[in-house]
């Protein structure tokens, strides 16, 4: 069981370090697609900055089986959005997929696509379990110590008068 568990556990590791997005240089002219964190819990918002090739009235888009994409206006090419995980989706490796057109509806200069990953882990449960204390907090209750006394004293006489029968009848 610990086995299982230690190698599902390196392998979701090794998966994370292995799909975090490397921080690339963008290429000028071409579109590009930085998200921020690499790697969310279920629920949590990704901050995406797509870059689009300068042109009058360019409009983006973007999708994601993680949850909605949302973008805000262009700053000179510069969509700034958003990526709300839905707080179900399970954890794994999600593309987003991004497109730069012109607001006609006209594709904008080519490569209009921009693809990254963003990772979604699995829910972290921090602090201990919620199971109550059992009555230890207040200290010992005089009336529960005495009749737990007259409880191990009477177990105490009765076990004594048992031996003492046997061994009397024995002789």
């Amino acid at each position: 069981m610990f086995a299982a568990r230690f190698a599902v556990g390196a392998a979701a590791a090794a998966a994370l370090l292995a799909a975090t997005p490397a921080a690339a240089a963008p290429t000028p002219g071409q579109p590009n697609m930085q998200v921020s964190p690499g790697s969310v819990e279920p629920g949590e918002t990704v901050k995406i900055v797509l870059t689009c090739p300068t042109a009058n009235g360019i409009a983006a888009d973007a999708q994601s089986e993680a949850g909605p994409v949302v973008f805000g206006p262009h700053n000179g090419g510069v969509f700034t959005g958003t990526l709300a995980v839905a707080a179900s989706t399970p954890a794994g490796q999600y593309a987003v997929v991004a497109n730069c057109t012109s607001s006609s509806g006209t594709p904008a200069p080519a490569p209009v696509t921009v693809k990254t990953t963003v990772v979604v882990a699995s829910k972290t449960v921090s602090g201990g379990v919620h199971t109550g204390l059992g009555g230890s907090v207040s200290g010992p209750d005089t009336t529960q110590v005495a009749i737990g006394a007259a409880i191990a004293t009477a177990a105490l006489g009765g076990g004594i008068l048992l031996l003492r029968r046997r061994g009397g009848s024995g002789a």
